[in-house]
């Protein structure tokens, strides 16, 4: 729909009688100018330097009522108009209104296009079609599940989580799980309990090798291979409340007898480290994590375990001491740059 536009629009009106008031105030102050130039050519230069003053501070006053509303309380406007009026006595003053006049009384209006929409967007307009494209955004298939009212759209967005990782698959899922359909809600709760079951089966199996196996080596890989996998249920959050408590110490188990026949695998220690951390012992992964320093692990890498454990412990001082250690790895890293900034 076309805008139209008009500087005349901007300015007070003419019929106002303060408008009046402006005019007859400068033409009064450009009569003072000429009386003030009859005085310096009769040689009263003094008085008419005063009158000349005077007039040049009160016709640029005068002449806002022909300016824009916006310009009418520049002080730069003004103080620009007053030089004018006084270096250049008269004339500055009978031009600048007639180009005020003239520029703002008798301009053509301009059209300006803007665009008016008959209808409010919906979110599903914006949203492409999952399947659409190849590859597979997790934003859009969020935005899908969130705000498609289009129940074949969101199922078709459910079946796509099977095209990217767990862990941001697993969070969409239990969105999906909300879901007022009944096809949708049972198609999540059918991918989740098949991940669910995969990793059980991992754990059957290793479980099931432990009786059998007496190889020391061999023993330790299932022991490390099942902590991973109860960790994972625990992590990917398929299991909640209680089960997920029982999870996490049976992972912490597995991991202990794993180091029991390795003590040098550090990958290990620090599977044991979340674990604890996500069971609550925060003093006991704080001290798991001494021994990996004191083992040579890297201070840059255990850096961020250690500070969220000191925050846990609530040892502030210590948060931006192991802050200051991660810088090196915080620049390449949205999350950890702004954790680094926000307490250093």
């Amino acid at each position: 729909m076309p805008l139209i536009s008009n500087a005349r629009s901007q300015i007070p009106d003419y019929r106002n009688p303060l408008f009046t008031v402006y005019l007859v105030v400068y033409l009064s102050n450009l009569g003072l100018e000429f009386y003030a130039l009859i005085l310096a050519i009769e040689g009263d230069l003094k008085t008419a330097l005063v009158l000349h003053f005077i007039s040049s501070m009160v016709i640029p006053w005068s002449l806002c009522a022909f300016m824009p509303r916006h310009f009418q309380s520049n002080i730069k406007i003004i103080s620009l108009l007053f030089l004018l009026c006084f270096f250049i006595p008269i004339i500055s003053s009978l031009c600048l209104l007639l180009s005020l006049t003239v520029a703002l009384y008798y301009t053509k209006p301009h059209k300006v296009e803007v665009f008016e929409y008959s209808e409010p967007i919906k979110a599903e307009t914006v949203i492409s079609d999952v399947l659409s494209k190849p590859d597979y955004c997790n934003g859009r298939i969020f935005g899908i599940l969130r705000f498609s009212t289009d129940d074949e759209k969101r199922i078709k967005a459910v079946l796509a989580t099977n095209q990217i990782a767990d862990a941001s698959a697993i969070p969409i899922l239990h969105v999906a799980l909300l879901d007022s359909v009944d096809e949708v809600r049972l198609l999540a709760y059918s991918i989740l309990n098949n991940k669910e079951k995969d990793i059980d089966v991992v754990i059957n199996r290793g479980l099931k090798q432990l009786k059998s196996t007496i190889v020391r080596k061999e023993i330790r890989a299932i022991h490390h291979k099942l902590a991973e996998a109860y960790w994972e249920l625990s992590y990917l959050g398929l299991v909640k409340g209680r089960a997920r408590d029982h999870i996490l110490h049976s992972a912490k188990k597995h991991a202990e007898q794993a180091i029991r026949f390795q003590s040098k695998d550090m990958g290990l220690f620090l599977l044991l480290v979340q674990i604890l951390t996500s069971l609550g012992y925060f003093l006991e992964a704080s001290s798991l994590l001494k021994r990996i320093r004191r083992d040579g692990g890297s201070v840059e890498k255990l850096a961020a375990r250690n500070a969220e454990l000191a925050f846990e412990l609530k040892r502030f001082s210590k948060v931006s001491e192991h802050v200051k250690e991660i810088d090196k790895l915080a620049k390449n890293n949205v999350v950890l740059d702004g954790m680094v900034k926000q307490w250093n």
